[in-house]
C-alpha cells in the first residue's frame, strides 16, 4: 500500500496461494480496527482491493531463485526474469 502510495510501481508476487496463510484463517483478532475480529480472506481482499487502489499490480508466479549480487536485483519465476530495485520479502 505505502510504495504504490509513493508511485513506486510496485508488483506484488503473490506465489501459489494469494493472500497467503491468512486467507485461511477464520477468524483475525489481532489487527488493528476491527473491534470483534476480521475474517482472514476478508482482509486480505480488502488489503488487497486497496494497494490495487493505488496502483499495485499483483502477479500469481512463484519465485524460484534470486540473485541480490548486483542491481537490478534479478527474481527468476519459472522461465521469466524479473528485474527490480528492490525486493520486500515478507518472510
Amino acid at each position: 500500500i505505502y510504495t504504490a502510495r509513493a508511485n513506486l510501481n510496485p508488483l506484488v508476487l503473490e506465489g501459489s496461494l494469494p493472500g497467503g496463510q491468512l486467507t485461511t484463517t477464520s477468524e483475525v483478532e489481532n489487527f488493528p480496527g476491527f473491534a470483534h475480529g476480521v475474517d482472514g480472506f476478508q482482509l486480505t481482499q480488502t488489503m488487497r482491493e486497496q494497494a490495487a487502489r493505488f496502483g499495485a499490480r499483483f502477479e500469481q508466479t512463484q519465485v524460484t531463485a534470486v540473485d541480490f549480487s548486483a542491481m537490478p536485483r534479478r527474481l527468476v519465476c519459472g522461465d521469466r526474469v524479473i528485474l527490480a530495485k528492490t525486493v520486500i520479502d515478507r518472510n
